[in-house]
């Protein structure tokens, strides 16, 4: 091999290295990374062309489905490692899904900024890990305001507010023998409407059981599981409102978990932690 051939040999190596990240980190991942202090990071588009190659490595499945990628993602990051966490095709996030990633508020937790809250935010996300919530709740704040330019503020607050409240000693009861799940819906039960689900302890299951409704649910009740629950949402038509409205009907819905569990589901007053957003443009 002569010296100009090595060389170009040694040229295409090194490009196709590069080509493929080689033991660099690919260049989505730098635009990712969230230096030292700092809990939350918005990555803006225009998207390097890596961001692809990160989906497809890291959703195979989901990019075989939709090979254009996301409108958005969203990223947990800690000790320098990142793992995917979620992604929106259609839209970016909105204030109220951030919120729920940064401090585990649910949007019938949230008081204020309806239409704010709402307003998709382009970009793609990402969360320190294990952080503190009032931390990353203060870093999203500073992002929103510097970033995004939106003229916003949030706060934690002891609120007394009217809740569902849960009481009664818990008695599992699926909806059909064999069934492992708890089944949250309106007027139908559809086994096959897939509409999603979950997983994870009670409170976390009540948690989504209110943002199902659109009211906050506090738990008073004896005997929840200590280990994680499963549960499936059920749709009947997203395109029918009417249809719609009744999936998500409150008192369709808690009664038909009451039969499920064996409590008893009754509105209160309660003082809950909830979070307060005003929005400073005065919309």
């Amino acid at each position: 091999m002569n010296r100009r051939h090595a060389l170009e040999t040694m040229f295409a190596a090194g490009f196709v290295a590069i080509a493929r990240g080689a033991d660099d980190e690919p260049d989505y991942l730098e635009k990712c990374r969230l230096p030292d202090g700092e809990c939350v990071k918005r990555v803006p588009p225009p998207f390097p062309p890596t961001r692809l190659e990160y989906y497809r490595k890291e959703s195979p499945g989901q990019a075989m489905a939709i090979p254009r990628g996301p409108d958005a993602m969203m990223l947990r990051y800690k000790d320098g490692k990142y793992k995917s966490w979620g992604m929106t095709f259609g839209s970016p996030y909105n204030l109220n899904q951030l919120l729920v990633e940064a401090t585990g508020i649910f949007p019938q937790e949230v008081i204020g900024a309806e239409g704010l809250r709402k307003e998709p935010i382009a970009g793609d996300w990402v969360f320190r890990d294990g952080a503190d919530a009032e931390r990353k709740l203060e870093d999203l704040e500073h992002v929103l305001q510097t970033d995004v330019k939106l003229e916003v503020s949030m706060a934690f607050k002891e609120i007394e507010r009217p809740v569902i409240v849960a009481s009664g000693t818990y008695k599992f009861t699926p909806v059909k023998e064999g069934r492992k799940y708890l089944d949250l819906y309106g007027d139908v039960y559809d086994e096959n409407s897939g509409a999603g689900g979950g997983s994870g302890k009670f409170a976390e299951f009540l948690k989504h059981a209110g943002e199902w409704i659109s009211k906050p649910i506090v738990s008073e009740a004896e005997g929840t599981p200590d280990k994680e629950v499963s549960w499936r949402y059920h749709h009947k038509s997203r395109f029918a409102p009417g249809e719609v409205s009744r999936d998500h009907d409150q008192e369709l819905v808690l009664r038909n978990l009451a039969s499920q569990t064996g409590l008893e589901f009754k509105e209160g007053m309660r003082k809950i932690k909830a979070l307060v957003v005003e929005d400073k443009r005065g919309k």
